[in-house]
């Protein structure tokens, strides 16, 4: 059953879930409480759900590969992610972008286009790699080719790390960019409403229709980029977990239908032990 001190909220009724990875199923190569049993009796239960990351640091690939060594089923259609959101933004625009971006999540843009000329910025979590020199070079073009977008993975603010404690996101190296450049960023992964209406027209092959999206909840550590934006705007019901980069006073900002300690006690309130 759900800890005691879990909030007091009553669940709403949920049909499908849209689930955060980072900080809320896993922090970096370890699974949040009970998260990986709590993934199977779900999906068990037969409860439609997707993934749906932010992560930027690793390609798809390698974030599958890191989930299926902690533990947990993971098929690579229920998985959207940012990076898939910014291929995908590439592609439609026929863009040459230079890219700031890991060397993992650079093999999701291996076989597009990114030498010079660039038309384009596109910037992720890339801690080695977010050096003055990349980020001039980003500035320069931004700032002498006023019409070329500025695209960003996403905007949050920062992480919680594999050691515990918060780590900057690519948010405040976009905001530099912006304030620098004169120009405004375009995020695609969470909490876009793009990104949340492609994930939610892929559970039509189970069944959850547009008539039903008041019914699927987003679930998340953070309250700006797993619960805001799209999430909002589309009517989405929101559940706040207390792990991964959650501190004491989002739960005021968040506003969310509910707050739980974890995942493992939002299934236990879903799918009841027999």
């Amino acid at each position: 059953m759900a800890s005691p001190s879990s909030s007091n909220m009553q669940l709403p009724k949920i049909k499908a879930l849209l689930l955060d990875l980072s900080g809320t199923l896993h922090i970096g190569s370890n699974a949040t409480p009970r998260a990986v049993e709590s993934l199977a009796r779900l999906r068990a239960a037969r409860i439609p759900f997707r993934f749906c990351s932010n992560t930027s640091k690793e390609s798809k690939g390698s974030l599958i590969e890191r989930l299926r060594m902690i533990g947990f089923e993971v098929h690579e259609h229920e998985l959207f992610t940012s990076l898939s959101a910014c291929r995908e933004v590439v592609e439609e625009r026929n863009l040459r972008p230079l890219l700031l971006l890991s060397p993992s999540a650079l093999e999701d843009f291996s076989t597009l286009p990114h030498d010079p000329p660039h038309n384009a910025v596109l910037l992720g979590l890339a801690p080695e790699h977010l050096t003055y020199s990349s980020l001039n070079a980003a500035f320069r073009l931004l700032h002498n080719k006023r019409d070329i977008p500025l695209i960003a993975t996403h905007k949050a603010l920062y992480f919680a790390d594999t050691d515990g404690e918060l780590s900057l996101g690519p948010g405040p190296f976009v905001h530099a960019l912006e304030q620098a450049a004169g120009v405004q960023a375009e995020a695609v992964g969470k909490p876009s409403l793009a990104f949340f209406e492609i994930v939610l027209k892929a559970l039509e092959a189970e069944g959850v229709r547009r008539e039903d999206w008041e019914s699927v909840a987003v679930v998340g550590d953070d309250w700006r980029a797993d619960l805001g934006g799209g999430a909002q705007e589309l009517g989405l019901k929101r559940v706040l977990v207390k792990t991964g980069k959650f501190r004491q006073g989002d739960d005021d900002h968040a506003q969310a239908d509910a707050v739980l300690y974890s995942f493992a006690d939002l299934v236990d309130a879903l799918v009841p032990n027999a």
